[in-house]
């Protein structure tokens, strides 16, 4: 009668998880499908209707996004960045400075006689209050557009644009300006608000959705 041979799982189990070859293995696996998910997740923000308006309908552009009444205008002169202004650059960095988390590690565990291993990483908490560079543009406002793009941005009832404002007018964007009176008292002239949408806050969603 032929000899048992017991294998002692437990030992296995022990011996994976001291190896350091298996874990540079696991780490570098779960490094590779962290950088796929990453860059789902910058294509996300490059195809956001909110990025594209910013960057491509800048002057003169139309509010792709319809987050103005009847599309008057564009985001890029409303919130009133300077012609220069490339707004969602220091956004992206942001995005783009996100590290693979150093907590992350591997659990190794038998099924059906097979070594197996469940994965754990510490997500990424980022929250709209983590991006620098996005304040309103000369301080028109306290806060952040970034945040305002989310939650609401006031004003569009005294809100101009025009693609030939010329140097006189002080228009930051060169296309849009604040109606105001001589003593500087702003003039509601239209009807109409901001429409909220979002925005980063619904991209880290999606991206730690990935992740787990």
């Amino acid at each position: 009668m032929a000899a048992v041979t017991k294998i002692n799982y437990a030992s296995i189990v022990r011996k994976a998880s001291a190896s350091k070859s298996i874990g540079r293995r696991v780490h570098d696996s779960l490094l590779s499908k962290f950088e796929i998910i990453k860059d789902k997740m910058l294509d996300d923000f490059d195809n956001h209707i909110i990025t594209r308006e910013l960057e491509e309908e800048r002057e003169g552009g139309s509010n792709i996004s319809a987050t103005l009444p009847e599309g008057y205008g564009n985001l890029f002169s409303f919130i009133g960045f300077n012609v220069e202004d490339h707004p969602t650059v220091p956004v992206r960095q942001k995005l783009e400075d996100i590290r693979f988390p150093i907590g992350a590690y591997a659990t190794p565990f038998v099924k059906g006689g097979k070594i197996q291993f469940t994965y754990r990483i510490k997500l990424p908490t980022l929250t709209l209050n983590d991006f620098p560079s996005t304040e309103y543009p000369d301080g028109w406002r306290d806060g952040s557009w970034l945040y305002g793009i989310e939650n609401g941005i006031p004003n569009f009832e005294s809100y101009l644009f025009d693609e030939n404002f010329d140097s006189y007018t002080q228009s930051r964007s060169t296309t849009g300006l604040q109606a105001k009176t001589r003593s500087k008292q702003v003039i509601i002239i239209r009807e109409g608000a901001f429409s909220p949408v979002q925005y980063i806050s619904k991209i880290l969603e999606k991206f730690v959705s990935r992740l787990r």
